[in-house]
């Protein structure tokens, strides 16, 4: 009786394990920004702005900071913020 219970559940993982490669669990899951910030940073303090498109490994837009005083640490800035916006829409104009 046992023998049937572990041939079936080998059965049921090899399954499982066949239909879920190549999955992609989470969206976005290969995107450089885990988390954004929203909190004002004066652009005076941008040492360099890289901005990431949408694409088939991140569905959403990222704009990456190095900060002038950190130039080892990245933040990562909320495309939605308000602040965000209108300081794009100033680069884009220069």
């Amino acid at each position: 009786m046992n023998h049937k219970y572990i041939v079936a559940l080998a059965l049921v993982l090899i399954v499982a394990c066949t239909f879920s490669e190549g999955i992609n669990i989470g969206v976005g899951s290969r995107c450089k920004c885990p988390s954004v910030q929203s909190h004002f940073i004066h652009p005076n303090r941008f040492h360099n702005l890289e901005i990431i498109p949408p694409s088939s490994s991140c569905s959403q837009t990222e704009i990456i900071v190095i900060l002038k005083s950190d130039l080892t640490n990245t933040v990562c800035l909320d495309p939605q913020a308000n602040w965000v916006k209108r300081v794009m829409d100033k680069l884009l104009e220069q």
